[in-house]
């Protein structure tokens, strides 16, 4: 379902656009914007898990951990969780539904409500 902020002008109607979030989000879910951005949805579902763990292990390197330790093995688990989480709630609100949004025009004046 498409939410639509409505404004009226004058004595005609023109809706102003959807909820760009959504169209935003979907435009670059069918299109992409090249290769997948690391980090990505597309990233995390056409990435092999060795690709995922090596770039995880960059970021924990970052973060001071050693390479072949246990503590390393939980940083890289742990960042792809919190990753994975950031994802489903950025998908979460892209599909929360809007308030429609109605404006009067009658001379210099517009109400909005």
């Amino acid at each position: 379902m498409i939410f639509a902020r409505q404004m009226y002008i004058g004595k005609r109607l023109l809706i102003a656009g959807t909820k760009m979030r959504t169209v935003i989000f979907s435009s670059l879910l069918l299109f992409g914007c090249g290769p997948a951005q690391i980090g990505s949805s597309a990233w995390f579902n056409g990435a092999s898990q060795s690709e995922r763990v090596a770039y995880y292990q960059g970021v924990c390197e970052s973060y001071g951990f050693k390479p072949k330790t246990d503590k390393m093995a939980e940083c890289i688990a742990r960042e792809i969780d919190s990753a994975r989480q950031r994802l489903e709630a950025v998908k979460a609100r892209a599909f929360e539904p809007s308030s429609t949004t109605i404006c009067n025009t009658y001379g210099a004046t517009t109400i909005c409500s």
